[in-house]
């Protein structure tokens, strides 16, 4: 009886965690937790934004070229407080990017830059999210 009573304790067990996994795979925590990137545009003046104004013409066709979606309305870089970083060596470091594999925030969110490229002092990371590159 004791058995019956673990064997039937373990299958109500796998299928309540089958159930769970589920659950949690179809939910979106975008739109629970909010927007990452809209999180920093109201931020303190220490930190800043640049849009695609402060990126060389050339630049901008090549990431419009790998399909980043660039144009006025939906592109800015957000630097988080703790980024001790110039907006001009920000600039300089997103002008070297010149390859598709490096940056690529329409269609992999998440997914980080390359690092080995990036140069300035004290960024500690910079990743994609809702197609806007987060620096911090």
């Amino acid at each position: 009886m004791e058995t019956l009573e673990l064997s039937v304790f373990i299958i109500v067990a796998i299928i309540a965690g089958a159930a769970l996994i589920l659950v949690l795979t179809s939910v979106d925590f975008t739109e629970i937790w909010g927007s990452y990137a809209d999180h920093y545009k109201d931020r303190e003046a220490s930190q800043y934004s640049i849009g695609i104004d402060s990126l060389a013409e050339e630049v901008v066709q090549r990431w419009k070229e790998c399909r980043l979606g660039l144009d006025d309305r939906n592109f800015s870089v957000y630097v988080k407080d703790d980024a001790t970083i110039t907006r001009e060596q920000l600039v300089a470091e997103l002008q070297r990017i010149d390859s598709c594999e490096e940056i690529d925030c329409k269609n992999n969110t998440g997914k980080l830059i390359v690092m080995q490229n990036i140069q300035a002092p004290k960024i500690i990371y910079i990743k994609c999210y809702n197609e806007s590159l987060i620096i911090g």
